[in-house]
């Protein structure tokens, strides 16, 4: 008897469409997807002089079960945030965040095991 196992590439390429189509005008998306075993890290880089990053909201998933995975969002300056991902399938974070001037920011969902692959994601705006 064969179990049923859900399509998580394409529930993460769904979760990114939908975002695509409902993300508001001057929205930006930042996004990345790991080897197996490897850390899938989204960067958003440093807007330039006087301008900042709002995080409007964050996507994240592993394929299969993970390894002790844990989300990570940094940013020069801020406190490093935190979130253990203890299941595989997609995850949405709602955190309306605005980081310093000049900084960059970078989210990584942590390898998450032998064969696992993750894929993480940012909508964002730039803000003068």
């Amino acid at each position: 008897m064969r179990l049923w196992q859900p399509n998580f590439v394409g529930i993460i390429e769904g979760l990114q469409a939908v975002y695509e189509q409902i993300a508001g005008k001057g929205d930006l998306i930042a996004s990345a997807t790991s080897a197996p075993n490897a850390a899938a890290t989204a960067t958003i880089f440093n807007p330039g002089a006087g301008n900042s990053i709002h995080l409007v909201n964050i996507y994240f998933g592993y394929r299969s079960a993970p390894t002790n995975g844990l989300l990570t969002i940094a940013a020069t300056g801020l406190n490093t945030i935190t979130i253990p991902v203890t299941a595989a399938g997609a995850g949405f974070l709602p955190i309306p965040l605005k980081i310093p001037t000049n900084t960059s920011v970078t989210i990584t969902l942590s390898a998450g095991g032998s064969g696992v692959i993750g894929d993480v994601g940012a909508i964002y705006q730039i803000v003068a």
